[in-house]
This record gives C-alpha cells, structure tokens and sequence, in this order.
C-alpha cells in the first residue's frame, strides 16, 4: 500500500523567478522592435485608406450622374483637408480627413472641383480646369500616397 502523507513528486509544478525574469526581458524586446513597426503601418493604412475613399467617393459622384442623368460634384478642398459630394448643392457624402484622421492634402489647386456630367464625364466650366494629370499627395507623420487626377475627372491611385 502506497502512503499518501508526505509524498512529493519529482517533476516540477511550476517555473522559477528566472525563468520568468527571461521570458520577460525576451518578450520585451520583441515588442520593443514591434511596436514601431506596427504603428507606421497603421498610419499607412490610414494615409492609403483616405486615399482610397477619395477614389471612390470620385466614382460614386459619377455613378449617381449617370444614374440620374444629371450634374454632380466632388469637391476636394486640399486647405481644409475635406472631400464632399454634391448634387444641386446639397451634400450628399463628406469625408473630413484633416480633423477626424490628422492627415494633409497637397496639390496645384487648393479646391478641386470635378462635375459630372450625365455621360460620366468631368467638364468645364464647373470643373477645375485641368490642362494635364494633377497629382494629390495625401500626408501624414512623413507617410505619403498620391492620387492622380486625369483630364475629364478620372482618379487614379499611384
């Protein structure tokens, strides 16, 4: 018959303070380098996804032109960092990237203007006068991406 009382076993239960201290100071370097990391690529994504919405904010202003047969306008005011749609004056979608996100415009133009016709293009006299591509270089922390816009108001990311 085995004895219970005062049997202990040969294996661990447990790890040292140590073993602890090293996985730790182990642990903490690796995040160390991480971090860094993943905080520049959260302000790209974020830099790249404005980007992205002006693209396709761009394609729904010329969408909803063709769909009603009517002008629409995109408006990007790279000063005040904000990208509207509007149909007969009335907003129909805003992106406010400047206040909300902290991240900057830059073009030629301070407000760029693109009116779409029914036909899906970007004319004048409402449109920015564009004589050739324009490029929008959209900023934050030293992160760019640039939007390039053509002639009858197509977008087109770099």
């Amino acid at each position: 018959m085995r004895s219970t009382s005062g049997d202990r076993s040969s294996g661990r239960a447990g790890f040292t303070i140590v073993e602890l201290a090293i996985v730790l100071i182990i642990s903490s370097i690796l995040i160390g380098f991480a971090v860094p990391r993943l905080q520049e690529a959260f302000q790209r994504r974020e830099v790249t996804g404005v980007r992205d919405g002006i693209v396709l904010m761009a394609a729904q202003a010329r969408a909803r032109a063709m769909e009603q047969a009517e002008t629409i306008e995109f408006r990007l005011d790279t000063d005040d960092s904000v990208a509207v749609i509007l149909d007969s004056g009335d907003t129909i979608d805003i992106l406010r990237f400047g206040n909300e996100l902290g991240i900057g415009a830059e073009a030629d133009s301070a407000v760029i203007r693109l009116c779409y016709t029914p036909r899906g293009f970007a004319t004048t006299p409402c449109s920015t006068a564009l004589g050739g591509p324009m490029d929008v270089v959209f900023s934050r922390g030293g992160i760019e991406s640039t939007v390039e816009i053509w002639t009858l108001g197509q977008l087109r990311k770099q």
